[in-house]
């Protein structure tokens, strides 16, 4: 995935309010099954309580988690919402925050679901003090489970993932996904065989990604979103099922493009020479590998300088007969 930044010569403030984001892992999967011949659920919150944890991000700040000791955090808040449509409202007491405690999880006791509610959602708010500007900054982050109606005589195919659904600036190194074949509320796994999909244009191909009964994707085969389905056949039995679409988010920082003059940005007397280079960061780290750079300049009046010779290199030097009264020297840096 290309990712591109611009930079300029400027004053920044750096005491604005920073930009959070994360997302919500899961200790149970998303789908739920409800069995309508005994009124079961599989999982069952109740003998296996569902632990939702939220992970939050400083954006351009590292890979440090701040839910993972709370440090500066100033609140933690849960609400939950059914079937997508009602607005957000208080837990149940069934659902548990640890607010400013334990990451700022929440256990969900019991299975939320009921005949008329087959969907509920959960929204936490993070707000969180920057200790440097004391601004506070938050974020809401969902997640959501889904009851599916399944009777003792229905199969099913699902995909399953222990560490989520999502990346976040490479980390973690990989996700497994898993393939899973229900018939009713029993798990099959004999005799079985698998083949994996990957979405690509506006269509699922036929050509495999995978055939094990896991499949497992890094951040590079993910451009932002990526869908995944699976298709498990039974060879005693003949027949086969597909899975719903399984999404997979990469969420990469954005570039930071900063530039350098080791003349300063003030020319005398029509004289005077600078190197400008371009510095990059991301993930809270400088960048120097996978970068291409594109120069360009602006007159004094704010237009573009047709007749300036564009640079492609991360410095590149300007002197007095660069500068008319006033210019700025933009640098755009694409990351491969």
């Amino acid at each position: 995935m290309a990712v591109n930044a611009v930079g300029q010569i400027t004053i920044i403030d750096f005491n604005d309010a920073i930009a959070l984001t994360g997302y919500i892992t899961s200790s149970h999967s998303s789908t739920v099954k409800y069995n309508q011949d005994d009124g079961s659920y599989n999982p069952n919150f109740g003998s296996t309580n569902a632990v939702l944890t939220p992970h939050v991000f400083i954006s351009g700040g590292g890979t440090t988690d701040i839910m993972a000791d709370l440090t500066s955090v100033k609140s933690v808040t849960w609400k939950r919402q059914t079937n997508a449509m009602t607005a957000p409202g208080e837990l149940t007491s069934n659902e548990v925050s640890s607010g400013l405690s334990n990451s700022g999880k929440l256990t969900i006791k019991a299975n939320p679901f009921s005949a008329s509610v087959y969907a509920v959602s959960y929204l936490c708010t993070v707000v969180y003090t920057d200790p440097v500007s004391k601004l506070d900054s938050s974020c809401t982050i969902e997640f959501s489970f889904n009851a599916v109606a399944q009777g003792q005589g229905t199969a099913y195919a699902e995909i399953t993932s222990e560490k989520g659904y999502a990346f976040k600036n490479g980390t973690p190194t990989s996700i497994v996904l898993a393939a899973n074949l229900y018939r009713g509320s029993t798990k099959d796994t004999s005799n079985l065989t698998y083949k994996w999909y990957k979405y690509s244009g506006s269509a699922w191909p036929t050509t495999t990604v995978g055939t094990s009964q896991t499949l497992t994707i890094t951040p590079a085969d993910v451009d932002t979103l990526a869908l995944y389905r699976v298709t498990i056949s039974d060879s005693v039995n003949g027949d086969s099922f597909t899975s719903d679409p399984c999404s997979v988010t990469d969420y990469t920082d954005p570039l930071l493009v900063t530039i350098t003059s080791t003349g300063g940005n003030i020319f005398k007397n029509g004289s005077g020479s600078s190197t400008l280079t371009a510095v990059v960061y991301q993930n809270g780290k400088e960048v120097t590998t996978g970068l291409t750079y594109s120069w360009s300049k602006l007159n004094q009046d704010g237009s573009a300088d047709s007749t300036w010779t564009a640079k492609t290199t991360k410095s590149i030097t300007i002197g007095s007969a660069d500068v008319s009264t006033k210019a700025t020297f933009i640098c755009t840096v694409t990351k491969s």
